[in-house]
């Protein structure tokens, strides 16, 4: 079991800013424009770079959040957001194209992914479908190319199982076995068949 707490102590584990811009002229850009969206953003709103992650949680006010992640482009459509139960990931996840148009969606159960993960090519055609359970791939997983092409299927057990892409001749191009979402073994073939070094 877990236990983990935001107090900052030279002990405590890992401390690390999850600030992703550095330049402070960004940051202050971006809260100019949060402050023009007050009726929007809440209390329990607050932009991931404002967060600390000590010992695998996220923390604010040297607190276990609980509340929505969010970050910004500049043109001030949102570039994220996601939900937080107690410093852990927990509930729905998406990321978004800076139009506006769904990117990626997602869901997690304390801290880990649990449910359908779905991602969008930037003309809005989908790009895959992942089902996970307690942090395992577990089920059909399905990918598309960026043309609507179905390019692979895979049927995962707790994180194991073997997807086989193809050339569009019909030859297999790849196999990847997985153990618990770890690749352990691979094989390459060319379009004619024959078996070639993986990249």
């Amino acid at each position: 079991m877990f236990f983990g707490n935001c107090q900052h102590e030279k002990s405590s584990g890992i401390i690390k800013p999850l600030n992703r811009k550095n330049d402070s002229k960004e940051l202050e850009s971006i809260n100019e424009k949060i402050n023009k969206k007050k009726n929007v953003y809440s209390n329990n709103k607050v932009l991931e770079s404002e967060l600390i992650a000590i010992s695998g949680l996220l923390c604010y006010n040297k607190k276990a959040f609980s509340g929505i992640v969010y970050e910004l482009y500049d043109n001030g459509n949102l570039k994220f957001e996601y939900n937080v139960s107690n410093g852990l990931s927990d509930g729905k996840s998406e990321v978004f194209y800076n139009n506006g148009n769904l990117k990626y969606i997602g869901y997690f159960k304390k801290g880990k992914e649990d449910g359908i993960f779905k991602g969008w090519y930037d003309n809005e055609k989908l790009a895959f479908e992942k089902p996970f359970k307690n942090g395992y791939l577990d089920g059909e997983y399905k990918a598309w190319l960026y043309n609507g092409r179905f390019d692979f299927y895979t049927n995962f057990n707790k994180g194991s199982g073997v997807t086989r892409k193809f050339h569009t001749n019909g030859n297999i191009s790849i196999e990847i076995t997985y153990k618990k979402n770890n690749i352990i073994k691979k094989k390459c073939w060319d379009i004619k068949g024959n078996k070639i070094e993986c990249k």
